[in-house]
C-alpha cells in the first residue's frame, strides 16, 4: 500500500517547490517508520520498505509455484507516463 501525491498537470515551479517542502516533512516526520519517501518526475510517494510492484509479483510467482503452478499469469502496472 502506499499514498502518492501526483503533481504532473500542476503549474511545475509550483509544484515542484511545494514536492521540495512536502519531501522535507515526510522525512522528518516518517524517519522512524519503516517507510520509504519515493521522489518520481512529477510525484511524491510513501509506501512500506521494500514493497515493491516486483516483490508482489515475486511472492506471487513463489505461491503459485509452491502450489503446482499455473499456466499463466498476467501482471498490469497502472503508473501513468508523463
Amino acid at each position: 500500500a502506499s499514498i502518492t501525491w501526483q503533481y504532473g498537470v500542476s503549474n511545475p515551479d509550483f509544484a515542484r517547490m511545494q514536492g521540495k517542502e512536502l519531501l522535507n516533512h515526510l522525512n522528518d516526520t516518517l524517519a522512524h517508520l519503516p517507510v520509504e519517501v519515493v521522489v518520481g518526475k512529477s510525484f511524491v510517494r510513501v509506501r512500506h520498505q521494500g514493497v515493491t510492484k516486483g516483490n508482489l509479483v515475486s511472492h506471487i510467482i513463489q505461491h503459485y509455484s509452491s502450489r503446482g503452478g499455473g499456466d499463466f499469469l498476467l501482471c498490469l502496472g497502472g503508473d501513468p507516463i508523463y
